[in-house]
């Protein structure tokens, strides 16, 4: 059975190929096609990079990572007292308000 669904398979498909043609965009692309990107990068004319160089860092999409709001070194919750959540470094326990702490 295997054996000849696979023989169907690849008759169809070379039939399909002999009546339309295409047989080169089945082949994988060159490795280095898939190297590309579209970041710019602006370069003098030293060769050094004058603007949008350095190496792009994936940012999540869903959760913002090391973004401390008003002037906090710590998330909210990252500190617990009396059964209300707050931030570390500066025992704050309202969520909106400015981190008081020394730095």
């Amino acid at each position: 059975f295997k054996r000849r669904k696979d023989e169907s398979k690849d008759g169809r498909q070379q039939k399909l190929l002999a009546e339309y043609g295409g047989e080169e965009h089945l082949q994988a692309p060159p490795p280095e096609l898939l190297q590309q990107s579209e970041r710019y990068v602006e370069y003098s004319r030293t060769g050094q990079v004058v603007s949008g160089g350095g190496n792009a860092v994936a940012q999540p999409k869903r959760y913002k990572e090391d973004i401390y709001p008003l002037n906090h070194s710590s998330v909210f919750g990252s500190w617990w007292d009396d059964g209300k959540w707050g931030y570390h470094c500066c025992k704050q326990t309202m969520r909106n308000s400015y981190c008081t702490a020394r730095k």
